[in-house]
């Protein structure tokens, strides 16, 4: 048995060895004489990458495509390739600033969405004037991937609209959605509860309004993500600090908490959740997980409270919550350093986990493994396993300062990571400033931590592990029901925490005692060797 042990124990040492190999392929900053911010990146296919920010400069040094109107905000979109050639690049917009906005790709699709807040009047790119006063509507504009545009439509109220997201239904149809205060007129049809809720628009393929909706409370709602579900309905997550009242059921936890809400394809509400601490909590991101449920990525200043069970880290952290399909809180993390530490996007890693990416403005400490590189605040990135566990992190920046981060993961699990940088230059970042702001892109590759163990879920060749992850007990079950097996598992570390010999696989182990984490069960008999991974809640 402890030749078994120390051989576990010496692959996880190798593999956490291994875990430090880090490449940095090369990085780029593109930008022209002013500012360039709200930096997005965008997966096209294995060789297309797609860049858009919010551009302030005119024609210099990268940028070949004029602004619409001087000193006024366009969207500056760039198609490049993996090695930083840049393909097409095209300005967006109109006379006004087009700002706070969100991209959607449609997978295995030739198109583009920009969903913008826009002050813009007919002109230039903009074929409508603007609803209400310069402040913005929403503005979704359709392109193809080689930069033509198809179509664009305006939607507004009276007063004004920001924060804009975008998604695809599964009927085909879309809905957008973000902050209002507009009261009933133009394309608004529905009053707000307070001062500013979330206005919903769904509309269809060709950009025509099928019905548009409020969602909040009488104290305010911002910063809509939306997820698109199979019935044709969506889930919403937002940052509330409204009461009961509206479309929101239950009582506040603190001055601001994350807001989750179902919505159908009519636009009625299924439920709703918030979570939080005693403190101001605000929900900047949000995915639909594998198992169907959520999570939620923002930022905390609450102590323990609430629903938060881990304290401070320094004066701001990164809080996480997991959730199931209705909204039930599973598990929740907080990560950060001594001072004050942002998230900006969240992602599903392809083997399990998630990654997500901010800014740091830490020392090494806590979560944070590394120094900034000499400015105030750099890019941060993370990978955590299935229940939130990290399991490395990296930090990159100049002597100027990173803000506003975004990043996708290649099929080589390589990883461009974005976001706008602000003068200098460092280890990691080689390639020269611009203008005021620039776009800056990182390309590496950073291994996991794994087991170097075969990792299967839940049905390994035969073998059948269920609940997967669990809480209480997992049900273990052989095709052959006669197989005999040694059971054991391991955690993250080699640890042996349970053994049972000589063994029916038709059985049930006890896992009530185990910590919260990822475990590794083996099973040996005369005609099995099989490895699963199981989640423990």
């Amino acid at each position: 048995m402890k030749k078994i042990k120390l051989a576990v124990a010496f692959v996880f040492f190798s593999t956490w060895m291994a875990a430090q190999n880090f490449t940095l392929y090369g990085d780029k900053t593109f930008g022209g004489n002013l500012l360039e911010d709200e930096v997005l990146i965008t997966y096209i296919d294995t060789n297309k990458i797609l860049l858009t920010c919010s551009s302030i400069s005119d024609i210099y040094w990268d940028k070949t495509d004029p602004l619409c109107v001087a000193n006024a905000t366009d969207l500056w979109v760039i198609m490049m390739d993996t090695n930083f050639q840049i393909h097409w690049q095209k300005s967006v917009g109109g006379i006004g600033p087009e700002e706070n906005y969100n991209v959607l790709v449609l997978p295995n699709s030739p198109y583009i969405f920009l969903g913008s807040g826009s002050g813009s009047d007919s002109s230039c790119e903009k074929t409508e004037n603007r609803r209400g006063p310069a402040q913005g509507d929403y503005w979704i504009c359709k392109m193809d991937t080689s930069g033509t545009i198809l179509w664009d439509k305006t939607f507004g109220g009276v007063v004004s609209e920001a924060d804009v997201n975008i998604v695809q239904l599964t009927g085909g149809d879309y809905v957008v959605a973000g902050k209002s205060n507009s009261i009933v007129g133009w394309d608004k049809t529905v009053a707000n509860f307070g001062t500013f809720n979330i206005w919903i628009v769904k509309f269809d393929s060709l950009g025509n309004k099928l019905w548009d909706k409020v969602y909040g409370g009488s104290a305010g709602e911002a910063l809509p993500t939306l997820m698109s579900e199979a019935d044709g309905g969506f889930v919403m997550s937002a940052v509330t600090q409204s009461p009961v009242s509206g479309t929101i059921t239950q009582p506040g936890i603190g001055g601001q908490d994350y807001y989750l809400t179902k919505i159908d394809s009519g636009g009625n509400v299924v439920w709703d959740k918030r979570y939080g601490g005693i403190s101001g909590d605000v929900c900047y991101a949000s995915i639909k997980t594998n198992d169907g449920g959520f999570l939620l990525g923002g930022n905390t200043g609450s102590p323990v409270s609430g629903d938060i069970t881990e304290p401070s880290r320094g004066s701001g952290d990164i809080w996480l919550i997991k959730t199931d399909s209705l909204g039930n809180k599973q598990w929740e993390k907080r990560y950060g350093g001594n001072k004050n530490d942002r998230i900006d996007e969240l992602a599903k890693a392809p083997g399990g986990g998630y990654w997500f990416s901010g800014i740091t403005y830490s020392d090494s400490s806590y979560e944070v493994s590394e120094n900034v590189y000499g400015g105030p605040q750099d890019y941060w990135i993370v990978k955590i396993d299935s229940v939130g566990n990290k399991l490395w992190d990296k930090q990159f920046g100049g002597d100027g300062g990173e803000y506003k981060t975004s990043f996708i993961v290649m099929p080589d699990s390589s990883i461009f990571l974005a976001g706008t940088s602000f003068d200098g230059q460092s280890a990691v970042k080689i390639d020269t400033s611009k203008g005021d702001g620039d776009i800056w892109i990182v390309h590496f590759k950073y291994s996991d931590v794994g087991t170097g163990l075969q990792e299967n879920n839940n049905n390994s060749n035969g073998v059948k592990v269920w609940p997967n992850p669990a809480t209480n007990q997992i049900n273990i079950k052989c095709s052959n029901t006669t197989e005999k097996a040694t059971l054991t598992m391991y955690d993250q570390t080699g640890q042996l925490v349970y053994k049972k010999e000589r063994v029916l696989l038709n059985t049930q182990v006890n896992i009530s005692q185990l910590t919260k984490g990822v475990y590794y069960l083996n099973a040996v008999g005369d005609k099995i060797n099989k490895t699963v991974k199981v989640v423990k809640m």
